[in-house]
């Protein structure tokens, strides 16, 4: 696939999970690819990286500027993103059976996936943009996004569910909350201890 292919995805996937999300959840939910998930994420991992690199560069005076600082942090950006995907579809999985769900790799990827859109676009954009703090509201819209996809992907008892969405929510910040601060923490050993 040609970039400007992937990006008119990317940007067709992402507008409709934001503005149609139940419609968007019907649809890819129905769909049994979990490269659909992999065609919206790893896109948006390379552009968190790359607007990471980029904001550390126009943000940075000259005088000051550690290039090495600028790209770990990039790599920082793009590992976080790429962990908390992988490690809190994995924790989904896990947590399924105890309320009676079945536990299916592909779905779990998918729903999270596209839950992180917004969070996403969120870090791009304070990326390029630092100091807009109301960016990071957009990150509230993920945990919506994943409260309304999680019925659509599993089968859970109906005195189950919402249990099932609230401990979804709560694993998923304490994922997202755990990897920042671990990354966060390891990049500012190399750069400000030594």
């Amino acid at each position: 696939m040609k970039i400007k292919e992937i990006l008119k995805e990317l940007f067709f996937n992402s507008k409709e999970i934001l503005i149609t999300p139940k419609e968007k959840w019907e649809k890819v939910a129905a769909e049994d690819s979990p490269q659909v998930a992999n065609n919206v994420v790893y896109p948006f991992l390379i552009l968190i990286a790359v607007t990471s690199i980029l904001g550390g560069f126009i943000y940075t005076s000259w005088e000051t500027l550690d290039m090495e600082f600028v790209v770990m942090k990039g790599v920082r950006d793009f590992l976080a993103a790429f962990i908390l995907f992988r490690l809190t579809a994995w924790v989904l999985e896990q947590v399924t059976p105890a309320f009676d769900g079945k536990k299916i790799k592909s779905k779990a990827q998918v729903l999270i996936g596209f839950t992180l859109v917004p969070s996403f676009i969120a870090t791009i954009l304070e990326a390029i943009l630092p100091g807009v703090y109301i960016l990071n509201l957009a990150h509230l819209y993920s945990f919506y996004l994943l409260y309304t996809g999680v019925p659509f992907f599993y089968t859970i008892p109906e005195q189950k569910k919402r249990g099932f969405q609230l401990v979804s929510l709560l694993m998923m910040f304490l994922v997202y909350s755990f990897i920042n601060y671990i990354l966060w923490n390891v990049l500012h050993f190399f750069f400000v201890s030594l």
